[in-house]
């Protein structure tokens, strides 16, 4: 009688064991990544592994400006012109829990006051409604952004997506030849 009842208790430790190991397991695969704000190679290379993004620009792109990095937030920008033509890929990072739309929303705002300066620069501004595109497999919500200014006019737009609840990422694409737009996303792939 022994015997039986401490082969039960020696089955019943076994699946404690299994279950601690498996929940053990899951909270390991869904624990979120630490922030990143990526790496920078080069004048055209950028990689984000917490992020899942790599970048590779051609070589007629050229980065513009410092890289800001710290370490909750990543800043780099790059820019290809030829004539009048112009495109633009920034690249953040924010180690932030701050909601997307709501972040969208105060950008969006931001546009509408500072309109009146735009328009007394010679600039106008059109910020359209926020909608939900796909880059590189990953769900980005979009503020796109038209402007113009005597001969030049264009689309920036600006994609955000929370990679997980330790921060964002965001591109911010401008150009003064919309046909470019996928062209520049194109660029965007998975890690």
């Amino acid at each position: 009688m022994k015997e039986r009842k401490n082969r039960g208790s020696a089955g019943i430790i076994l699946v404690v064991v299994f279950a601690v190991a498996v929940i053990a397991v899951i909270v390991l695969l869904t624990k979120p990544k630490a922030y990143d704000g990526g790496t920078y190679e080069g004048n055209t290379e950028y990689t984000n592994k917490w992020a899942g993004v790599k970048i590779n620009l051609p070589a007629d792109y050229k980065a513009t400006g410092p890289i800001i990095d710290t370490a909750s937030a990543s800043y780099r920008c790059f820019i290809k012109s030829s004539g009048t033509n112009l495109s633009l890929l920034c690249i953040n990072t924010d180690k932030t829990d701050a909601s997307i739309d709501q972040s969208l929303q105060n950008l969006k705002e931001s546009f509408l006051q500072s309109y009146g300066a735009a328009v007394a620069s010679g600039f106008n501004l059109t910020a359209k409604s926020v909608t939900t595109v796909s880059i590189a497999g990953e769900t980005f919500k979009c503020l796109p952004v038209e402007f113009s200014s005597g001969t030049m006019s264009g689309v920036m737009n600006f994609y955000w997506r929370r990679v997980n609840k330790n921060g964002i990422i965001t591109f911010t694409v401008l150009t003064t030849s919309p046909s470019e737009l996928n062209t520049i996303l194109g660029y965007i792939k998975k890690k």
